[in-house]
């Protein structure tokens, strides 16, 4: 299938799941799609991974083309950017405020649940800015426990972080 052929042709062929329709509408339309998704993306791979998505998910929905009345590259387009956002998201999910608030909470309660001297450990250094050979000197304690200390309760805490949800 060479030249042009009008987007409702082409339509027809692909509701149809003419291949050579289908090799016809990759041929066009990628090289426009996958520049406006690298955009996007600023990896090539996976840019490269959504546009066979994008146009997997076309071919299988290109019944639906027909009821919106969409030009096809804006339909197509449309494909693209939504699978765009699903990597985006996953690499960019950030916490809410709310979901922040929350963590820090339960990382206060989880801080106040420790024993009184590992608390005191974590507090001296993260709070007050203390090194760790002053706060030994505080709580009379060597350094080499200082850092047992202080690894424990930040293992803790870390765990917690680490199973927080952000969704």
């Amino acid at each position: 299938m060479k030249g042009r052929i009008s987007d409702q042709l082409l339509v027809d062929l692909l509701v149809k799941k003419d291949k050579d329709a289908f090799a016809f509408l990759q041929d066009s339309y990628s090289p426009s799609l996958h520049g406006s998704i690298i955009d996007l993306m600023a990896d090539k791979d996976i840019a490269e991974s959504v546009l066979k998505k994008a146009f997997a998910s076309a071919y299988f929905t290109i019944s639906q083309h027909k009821r919106r009345g969409q030009k096809l590259y804006a339909w197509l387009q449309h494909f693209g950017l939504r699978l765009v956002l699903e990597p985006l998201r996953a690499m960019h999910q950030w916490p809410t405020a709310g979901q922040l608030q929350d963590a820090s909470d339960a990382l206060y309660s989880l801080l106040n649940a420790m024993d009184p001297v590992s608390r005191a450990v974590i507090q001296f250094i993260y709070d007050k800015g203390y090194s760790k050979a002053q706060v030994a000197c505080l709580l009379n304690l060597p350094v080499y426990r200082v850092e047992e200390l202080l690894q424990s309760g930040l293992q803790r805490l870390q765990h917690y972080l680490n199973n927080c949800h952000w969704e």
